[in-house]
């Protein structure tokens, strides 16, 4: 069970850290998305978390654009006279139909954490947050219960007083 802990405890610390870590990226000019789909294999797996880099990319490179409400990450395969780019995704028989302007990509992919992404939605829906602040309270109630020096947590009675009933 102390093995559970210690696990739990780092897996905690790990969600913590990867949170700020996150919150931090965005102060120092990068930015981190969930790839939600197929789109990018295999050069960048579903569920993997993509590290930005705000406006910075070149055609080849692989960026993150923001479309109809949603950031996409594909290729940048071509520019255009008029500065717009023809995106497509590496598992795509097809380049995307629309072009994309400079104004919608947030910056080129400078790496990527595979499944590490599943983690980070999982983390930001707020019934996790809750149940995960509930664990704790649960583990620091209950673990000194279990693993406790066992003649500091027996009931004492103080000596000239009946014994309990």
């Amino acid at each position: 069970m102390k093995k559970a802990f210690a696990f739990l405890t780092a897996g905690l610390l790990l969600a913590l850290a990867t949170g700020v870590g996150m919150l931090l990226a965005g102060h120092l000019g990068y930015q981190a998305f969930v790839i939600r789909t197929g789109s990018m294999k295999p050069t960048i797996p579903p569920q993997s978390l993509v590290v930005v880099e705000k406006g910075r990319y070149e055609v080849g490179q692989v960026v993150s654009f923001v479309k109809d409400g949603m950031v996409v990450s594909h290729r940048l395969v071509a520019r255009h006279a008029d500065g717009s780019f023809t995106t497509k995704g590496d598992a795509n028989a097809v380049a995307d139909t629309s072009p994309v302007h400079p104004a919608q990509i947030v910056g080129g992919v400078v790496s990527h954490v595979d499944r590490l992404g599943f983690w980070v939605v999982w983390l930001r829906n707020p019934l996790t947050l809750l149940s995960l602040a509930l664990l704790g309270v649960f583990l620091w109630a209950v673990v000194p219960l279990l693993f406790g020096d066992p003649d500091q947590l027996s009931l004492r009675v103080p000596s000239g007083s009946p014994p309990p009933a």
